[in-house]
């Protein structure tokens, strides 16, 4: 029996699913990212992860001039909640537009967020219950912003009542 000069179905098989491979991380990179849009001319964000803020004032205390539109390093607050599920929920943006969402919660050292000050924990909403990874540049954001709010809680801010992670009974919704 004579052999065949060139590929094997099985070899070219092969090298075009490595291929695919090697370039899927390059697309995923350039799909799917979503950018902030440019904030209403009030400077709140409206609906999402601001929708109730206006009416608690405990949160603008607690925020001070942390406000939707502001920058925190590289990352930009795209609105701030209200205290809704014991918790309250700042949407932020990359420089690159990449939205994410931080929650914060009490303090809890037996379940630490990404992110602590001496009273609230930081944790990045990625419905991963503690399991999936995180995106790095999200969790850099969450410390920015902890960072920010410790300043904050050391000027004598007081801290909004918020629940722990473990004592949380209601899932955060997803918008």
């Amino acid at each position: 029996m004579k052999k065949r000069k060139g590929v094997s179905r099985r070899k070219f098989l092969a090298v075009t699913g490595a291929a695919a491979a090697a370039t899927l991380p390059l697309v995923g990179g350039l799909v799917g990212k979503r950018r902030a849009p440019a904030r209403p001319a009030s400077g709140r964000a409206s609906g999402g992860a601001g929708a109730g803020r206006a009416a608690d004032g405990r949160v603008d205390a607690y925020f001070g001039e942390l406000k939707a539109g502001g920058r925190i390093a590289q990352w930009t607050l795209v609105s701030v909640g209200g205290i809704e599920a014991g918790a309250i929920a700042v949407e932020m943006a990359t420089a690159q537009g990449e939205r994410f969402v931080v929650e914060l919660l009490r303090r809890d050292p037996a379940l630490p967020g990404v992110a602590e000050t001496a009273q609230v924990g930081l944790y990045l909403r990625n419905f991963g219950a503690g399991r999936r990874r995180s995106v790095e540049e999200h969790g850099l954001g969450a410390m920015a912003l902890a960072q920010a709010l410790a300043a904050r809680e050391a000027a004598g801010a007081p801290v909004p009542p918020l629940v722990r992670l473990r004592d949380r009974r209601v899932r955060p919704s997803r918008g």
